[in-house]
């Protein structure tokens, strides 16, 4: 049977008084509970309850601080475990926060990268304006013309196939150029090469290739590549993350 918590105080000091008081009981018993007026006998008892009440009360004493001891580190412990359990869940919900700030922050890149991409003007050769979707059509038929005139160069040597710079000399064969587009998309595969959490990478990478048109990110991404070396690093460190082959073009080669 479980004793309640609560009443072991109060069990504790019923034991104390019990014993203190039983000497005294024994004492008074034996000598019959008759008072004395000599002074030499009530020495005798003050002699025998510090020898015996006095003992015991120092006993008990010394067993009610280890057990105040005992509970004391026993509520020191449970408060410690709570601060630490506290801690880690101001700890969680600040990554939670931190990673939903930082999605809503590329999202509003993305936002921006689309809104100046709708209002490009596609000049072909800077004279025949055109739609985004019919600079998309003139910029893959000119790879794939690109392509089959590398792979059948009667010079083996000249023979080539597909790399990531083609993309970039066809559009700039078509005098078609990210350069107003260019700052914001560095702000996208800088976030993405800074972001060091899997997790919101994952999620900024699956939003990233989700919400920008594929075919325009494919050839604003191998102009970036071929003309800003400067943040090529970044498609290398990214293994074809960020440096990748649309559908279209995968369809071309």
């Amino acid at each position: 049977m479980k004793i309640n918590k609560k009443i072991i105080p109060f069990l504790i000091s019923l034991a104390i008084i019990i014993i203190s008081l039983f000497p005294l009981a024994l004492y008074f018993y034996h000598f019959h509970g008759k008072l004395s007026d000599n002074q030499g006998n009530w020495s005798s008892l003050g002699s025998f309850l510090s020898g015996t009440s006095g003992t015991l009360l120092s006993a008990c004493s010394i067993f009610a601080l280890i057990y105040t001891l005992h509970i004391t580190l026993k509520n020191n412990e449970k408060t410690h475990n709570l601060t630490i359990e506290s801690i880690k869940n101001n700890e969680r919900q600040i990554k939670n926060m931190e990673k939903e700030f930082s999605l809503k922050l590329f999202e509003s890149y993305i936002d921006a990268f689309n809104a100046i991409l709708e209002r490009k003007t596609y000049a072909i050769n800077k004279k025949k304006i055109v739609s985004q979707d019919d600079f998309i059509k003139e910029a893959y038929s000119r790879l794939l013309s690109d392509l089959w005139s590398m792979l059948s160069n009667t010079i083996p040597e000249n023979r080539r196939g597909f790399d990531f710079y083609r993309p970039a000399i066809v559009i700039s064969d078509m005098k078609i150029s990210f350069k107003d587009e260019f700052k914001h998309f560095l702000y996208l595969i800088d976030t993405l090469d800074k972001t060091t959490d899997e997790e919101t990478y994952s999620l900024m990478l699956r939003m990233y290739h989700a919400k920008i048109n594929e075919d325009i990110l494919f050839f604003i991404t191998c102009s970036t590549n071929a003309y800003m070396t400067q943040f090529r690093y970044i498609f290398e460190r990214q293994d074809r993350k960020l440096l990748f082959l649309s559908h279209r073009a995968a369809e071309v080669i």
